[in-house]
């Protein structure tokens, strides 16, 4: 089997045998695409491979040339991303950027080039959050998740509801359907690759009322399009592919995408995942 990820004109290919490799290269001379050997970077992302820990995957040195680049290699190390005071999010103002050494007003260009670099930096196993009427503007909640296998991060999220939710229940099962939504997503991919994997996926979340919507036995009295939601991941979880869990708080990884934590609770949730 041979395997290719493409990224507009980068190629990282793999196989179970490596004749397939040769053979796919081969097969493209005539496009001039050269075979650089075994990964060592890609896209960024330095690729470290042992016999005996499999792959490492770091951004040590795109995030340096980041900080290089907008001259903060000399600034200071801070233990988390953001501080725990950020979760009180605040109304919108007429505040502007904020004016550089020289007097100038920070370009847009500049500042969206800098948000943008930092908008990156088996056993498959959903976790959701929701950070319930987070923006003070519109009362609209925030989903918040990510999906592991063999327990390393391969896909997450972090993105406003559609809707105004009316809950705390109501925006931690909407936000569990988005993670539903996305194992489904991977289970078809394993699917077209005839990767072996583990049914059901789990899906854990750390509300018991969502829970018991999830698995069917909440109250029936709900608007259409959450009675919607919860039928979807109920289907799925009687069919044998989901599984809903309950996961308390203080363990939910999930929250490193909703929420501010302190650097003593970041580290536990990052080493959960993986992320060490």
């Amino acid at each position: 089997m041979l395997v290719v990820g493409v990224y507009v004109d980068d190629l990282l290919v793999t196989g179970t045998q490596q004749e397939a490799v040769d053979e796919f290269f081969s097969e493209l001379t005539e496009l001039s695409i050269k075979d650089l050997g075994p990964a060592s970077k890609f896209l960024g992302i330095r690729v470290n491979y042992s016999e005996e820990e499999g792959y490492d995957l770091d951004q040590d040195i795109a995030i340096l040339d980041m900080l290089k680049e907008h001259g903060m290699e000399f600034a200071h190390s801070v233990r988390t991303p953001t501080g725990v005071e950020c979760n009180e999010r605040h109304e919108a103002g007429d505040e502007k950027l904020p004016v550089s050494g020289g007097g100038n007003v920070v370009t847009v260009r500049r500042f969206q080039s800098l948000i943008g670099s930092l908008m990156w930096v088996a056993r498959f196993v959903a976790y959701s959050d929701a950070d319930f009427a987070a923006d003070k503007e519109d009362r609209k909640s925030v989903t918040g998740g990510l999906v592991t296998m063999d327990g390393m991060p391969v896909s997450w999220t972090c993105k406003k509801q559609g809707g105004v939710s009316l809950s705390t229940m109501e925006a931690e099962y909407t936000a569990a359907s988005v993670m539903a939504t996305e194992l489904l997503g991977v289970l078809e991919l394993l699917g077209e690759l005839n990767v072996k994997h583990v049914v059901p996926m789990t899906l854990r979340v750390d509300n018991q009322a969502a829970l018991k919507q999830l698995e069917g036995e909440g109250a029936s009295e709900k608007a259409k399009h959450i009675d919607v939601r919860t039928k979807f991941v109920g289907d799925y979880t009687k069919r044998g592919v989901l599984k809903p869990e309950y996961r308390e708080g203080e363990n939910m990884p999930a929250d490193l995408m909703t929420k501010a934590v302190e650097a003593p609770r970041l580290n536990t949730l990052r080493r959960i995942v993986g992320l060490h």
